[in-house]
């Protein structure tokens, strides 16, 4: 299997560099534990994703199967699973997202493995709790575990509007045996743009402790609302459009900030008081 591609990344990040006139802008850079980071922030939401995507299905056919294909506009999720086997087991209680030993979806992301959702608290065709287990699941080359619990508020005006996850134990482990270990919340809001309903974004903040790579403590959260706009789906950045989070470790604070410009796979990071620099997030999501 390919692996994700950082050494290359920076070594054409000291090409361009080399290549660079004195009077342009500073040329991107990479930076480890931040390329991590938001990672782990996309590998959580797109799990989460692929689980609503299957709990839309079960809603929109009236509870008779999660695995059945829904039209795409009332399922903003769908697009994630179609390579993977769907079925809906244990009296309707339960959810299983097959990859086998891995395929690619449209996008050309690999994931592998399974998902597993056990459904809760249902009330009529919609479920209160869901609980979240993994098995041998993967996400490009990266070794995904930890259990995870999606909470939704039942009572807004469209299913599964507006949650609150929760990530135990996780584990990210990369192809160089690094680990990435953390716990997490998250609170996510859904909701469209304009009347007509053809452009939606999610708004997520989210808090997470752990041990990075390095094995050092690290703490994150976001400080302005994490913006997620469908109309960026198909970028190299999944859809992670606007807002700012921060990691901080050993007394180093680092802030990162997306930029809603036309889905530019670029995040701006700046390290203390000092001025923020780009880096290319291109590399980091699609690896083939």
């Amino acid at each position: 299997m390919k692996t994700l591609k950082y050494g290359l990344l920076l070594l054409s990040m000291a090409c361009i560099s080399c290549r660079q006139d004195p009077g342009e802008l500073p040329s991107p850079k990479y930076d480890l534990e931040v390329a991590t980071e938001i990672i782990a922030e996309f590998i959580d939401d797109d799990i989460e994703k692929i689980v609503l995507s299957q709990l839309f299905n079960f809603t929109l056919t009236r509870g008779v199967a999660a695995g059945s294909q829904t039209h795409e506009l009332n399922n903003p999720y769908e697009f994630r699973t179609r390579c993977a086997v769907k079925t809906t087991t244990n009296n309707n209680t339960q959810v299983i997202i097959d990859f086998g030993a891995g395929c690619r979806d449209e996008m050309g992301r690999f994931r592998a493995g399974i998902v597993t959702a056990n459904l809760f608290e249902r009330k009529e065709n919609v479920f209160g709790r869901v609980e979240i287990t993994l098995e041998n699941y993967q996400y490009e080359s990266v070794l995904v575990s930890g259990n995870r619990t999606i909470i939704n508020n039942r009572d807004t005006h469209r299913q599964y509007a507006e949650i609150q996850s929760t990530v135990n134990n996780g584990i990210l482990t990369f192809d160089d045996l690094s680990t990435y270990s953390y716990n997490s919340e998250r609170n996510t809001t859904w909701d469209f743009t304009d009347i007509t309903e053809t452009e939606f974004y999610f708004v997520t903040e989210f808090q997470k402790t752990g041990l990075n790579r390095n094995n050092v403590s690290f703490e994150s959260n976001s400080f302005t609302h994490i913006t997620y706009n469908s109309n960026c789906f198909k970028t190299g950045i999944g859809q992670m459009t606007g807002g700012q989070f921060r990691i901080s470790s050993e007394g180093v604070n680092k802030t990162i900030e997306f930029k809603p410009q036309h889905c530019s796979p670029q995040a701006f990071v700046a390290v203390g008081d000092a001025a923020p620099y780009t880096m290319d997030l291109s590399e980091l999501f699609i690896n083939h």
